[in-house]
């Protein structure tokens, strides 16, 4: 709080206060620092993104849809924060149970941002619902190469490789 002190129309501090309320499980203080932000603020794109992922993990997929939507308006020409709204979309495709438009906008996303870590997870979990397991294992690979933090796809992966019967014995065991 004392970065928001410092730099009050920085939307930076706000989106990283809400990131760390998302992941302490406190959602609804994740909420309370978005939409507390300075009103200006409220023209960035990546502000309505991080509230449609808060909306989306408290199950509210309307709400995270009109975030979605008020970010793609606002994104104009920053390919970032459109590729991250896009790539919003496919998850929410994906809780809406539609896989095949998960993918799409997963793709959309990626060709945007080819290191959109986000896109190729949700690539690989709709790859993964269509029963397409090689092409799922090829996008989470390419997630993990993309991350920042690669062993919170690790699970993930192996999984995939359990799946499909790629994974060898001792890792098998390892994950058990």
């Amino acid at each position: 709080t004392k970065a928001i002190e410092l730099e009050p129309n920085n939307p930076e501090h706000y989106l990283l206060l809400s990131q760390y309320h998302q992941a302490r499980g406190d959602l609804q203080e994740a909420l309370r620092m978005v939409e507390n932000a300075d009103p200006s603020l409220l023209e960035n794109p990546l502000i309505w993104v991080d509230q449609a992922k808060i909306y989306q993990q408290m199950k509210n997929i309307e709400q995270a849809k009109f975030c979605v939507d008020r970010a793609i308006d606002l994104a104009g020409d920053d390919i970032t924060a459109m590729s991250k709204a896009i790539s919003m979309s496919g998850i929410l495709a994906l809780d809406s149970s539609n896989p095949r438009e998960a993918l799409d906008y997963a793709k959309a996303s990626i060709y945007l941002d080819d290191g959109n870590e986000e896109a190729y997870t949700t690539m690989s979990k709709a790859y993964r619902s269509l029963n397409q397991p090689a092409k799922a294992i090829a996008a989470i690979k390419k997630a993990i190469k993309n991350s920042k933090n690669p062993l919170k796809l690790d699970k993930q992966h192996l999984s995939l490789l359990k799946e499909t019967g790629e994974a060898p014995e001792i890792i098998e065991k390892s994950a058990e």
